[in-house]
């Protein structure tokens, strides 16, 4: 991926790393179980070395235009959204 300009300062930033970052959250009873199942995102990490502020982006392959991300529907509201929200977008309910 090439070098991005800064949001804040205009700078150039510089690449600092690939990683990977591990999705889902944890549980207080059984911590991290259900992290092993939900998978992880790799993204390439980009600073800027005038202001420090740190930028993610998705280094993975971009899936088909046409493939939509699962959908959940909030028990509290019936709110369709994406999976990987941890919480409702119009009721805020926390799953």
């Amino acid at each position: 991926m090439e070098s991005q300009s800064c949001p804040r300062c205009d700078t150039p930033m510089r690449h600092m790393s690939t990683e990977y970052l591990q999705l889902g959250k944890m549980n207080p009873l059984i911590g991290a179980w259900p992290n092993l199942f939900a998978g992880g995102l790799k993204a390439e990490i980009q600073v800027c070395p005038n202001c420090r502020k740190l930028e993610f982006f998705y280094a993975g392959e971009l899936p088909e235009e046409d493939a939509a991300l699962p959908q959940r529907t909030c028990p509290n509201c019936g709110c369709v959204h994406d999976f990987d929200y941890g919480r409702c977008p119009r009721c805020h309910y926390e799953y």
